[in-house]
C-alpha cells in the first residue's frame, strides 16, 4: 500500500513540474513575439528617418551645385571684363605714346593729358585689383564648399550603409512581421476606402471649381457688355452738356443720370424737346441691345411736401418710359419708379446740391440668365 502511495506522489510531482515548464515556455514565446514586433516598429521608424535625412542631404547638394554654377558664371563675367580692361589699358598706353610725340607747342597740354591718362590707368588697375581679389574670394568660397560637399557625400555614404543595415534587420524580422499580415490587410482596406472617399471629394471640388470659372467668365462677359454699352451711350449723347448728363458703369450696370434742366421745366413732369431728343438717342442704342433691362427712377430735392415729391418723381419716370416706348423700346424691358426726395446724391442744404438731386436716373442691367443658370446647376 505504501509503495502505491509513493508512485502516486511521484506522478503528481512530475505532472506539476511539466505544467510549470509548459507555462513558462508559453510566456517566453509571448514576450519574444512582443519584443520582435517592437523591434520591427523601431526599425521602420529608423528607416523612415534615414530616408528623410537622405532627401534633405540630396536637396542641399542640389542647392550647392546651383550656387557653384552661379559662381562659375560670375567668374566668367569678371574674367571677360578683365580681358576687356587689359585691351583698354593697351589702347590707352598707345594713346599716351602718341601724345608724347606731339609738337613742342602742345607739350604743356600733352603733359596735363598724360597725367589724366595716368590717373585713369591707376584707377582702372585698382579696379582690376579689387576684382581679382573678389575672384580670389569666390575661388576660396568654391574650395570651401567643395570641402563641405565632400563631407556631405561622406555622411551620405555612412547613412546609406546604415540604411542597408536597417534593411537587413528588417529582412531578418520579416518572419515575425508576417504574423501581422491579417491586420495589415484590414488596414489596407481601410486606407483604400479613405482613398476612394478622397477621390470623390477631389472630383466634387474639380466640378465646383469649373462652375466658379464659368461664373467668373459670365460675370466678366457681363461687365464687358456693360462697358461697351456705356461707351455707345456716351458717344450717342456726346452733344449734350456734361453738367446735365453723366454715364457711369458700376457693379456690372450702366447708370445714365439726366438733370431736371435737360428734361423738365421746374415742377413739371412734361418732357421738353431737348429732353425728348436725349431720350430718343438713348432709345436708338437700347434698341440695338435687346438683352438689357431698363429701370427708370425719378428723383427730387427736399423742397415741398413729401407726397408731392413722390408724385412728381413718379410722373417724370413715366414720361421717360412713354418716350422710350414711342421710340420702339419694348415695354416689357422697362420698369418705372419714383424715389421722391429719399435717395439724394448731394446735400439739400445748398442750391447746387438740390440741383444735383433733381434728376432722372436710367439704370441699364444686362440680363443675368446665364449667371443664374450656372448658380442653379
Amino acid at each position: 500500500m505504501l509503495k502505491y502511495l509513493n508512485y502516486f506522489l511521484i506522478l503528481l510531482f512530475f505532472g506539476s513540474l511539466m505544467s510549470c515548464v509548459a507555462n513558462r515556455k508559453y510566456q517566453e514565446e509571448v514576450s519574444a513575439k512582443a519584443k520582435a514586433q517592437q523591434e520591427a516598429s523601431q526599425a521602420q521608424q529608423t528607416a523612415a528617418q534615414a530616408q528623410e535625412e537622405l532627401e534633405l542631404a540630396q536637396s542641399e547638394i542640389q542647392k550647392i551645385e546651383k550656387e557653384l554654377l552661379e559662381l562659375d558664371k560670375d567668374y566668367t563675367l569678371v574674367k571677360t571684363r578683365y580681358d576687356q580692361q587689359e585691351k583698354l589699358n593697351k589702347d590707352l598706353q598707345v594713346l599716351y605714346d602718341k601724345v608724347l610725340a606731339v609738337n613742342e607747342k602742345l607739350t604743356q597740354e600733352a603733359a596735363g593729358k598724360s597725367r589724366q591718362l595716368t590717373e585713369e590707368i591707376t584707377r582702372k588697375q585698382e579696379e582690376i585689383r579689387r576684382k581679382e581679389e573678389e575672384i580670389q574670394r569666390k575661388e576660396n568660397e568654391i574650395q570651401r564648399r567643395e570641402g563641405d560637399m565632400a563631407d556631405l557625400k561622406n555622411r551620405m555614404s555612412q547613412e546609406r550603409d546604415e540604411i542597408e543595415r536597417l534593411k537587413k534587420d528588417l529582412n531578418d524580422k520579416n518572419t515575425n512581421i508576417n504574423n501581422l499580415e491579417g491586420d495589415k490587410s484590414a488596414l489596407e482596406k481601410s486606407l483604400k476606402a479613405r482613398e476612394d472617399k478622397v477621390a470623390a471629394l477631389e472630383s466634387s471640388l474639380a466640378s465646383r471649381e469649373k462652375r466658379v470659372k464659368e461664373l467668373e467668365d459670365a460675370i466678366a462677359s457681363r461687365d464687358a457688355k456693360a462697358k461697351a454699352l456705356k461707351d455707345k451711350l456716351s458717344q450717342a449723347l456726346l452733344g449734350f452738356e456734361s453738367s446735365d448728363l453723366s454715364v457711369e458703369q458700376r457693379n456690372g450696370k450702366v447708370y445714365v443720370s439726366l438733370s431736371q434742366n435737360l428734361l423738365f421745366a421746374t415742377g413739371s413732369s412734361r418732357l421738353d424737346a431737348k429732353g425728348a431728343s436725349a431720350i430718343s438717342k438713348l432709345a436708338e442704342v437700347l434698341n440695338k441691345n435687346n438683352q438689357i433691362n431698363i429701370l427708370v427712377e425719378g428723383h427730387t430735392d427736399s423742397d415741398g411736401e413729401e407726397k408731392m415729391n413722390w408724385e412728381l418723381s413718379t410722373k417724370r419716370s413715366l414720361s421717360i418710359v412713354d418716350q422710350l416706348i414711342k421710340n420702339k423700346v419694348v415695354s416689357s424691358r422697362i420698369t418705372a419708379a419714383g424715389r421722391g426726395e429719399h435717395i439724394p446724391i448731394a446735400s439739400n442744404d445748398t442750391d447746387a446740391g438740390k440741383a444735383k438731386n433733381r434728376r432722372t436716373e436710367i439704370i441699364l442691367s444686362p440680363q443675368l440668365d446665364e449667371i443664374m443658370n450656372i448658380l442653379k446647376n
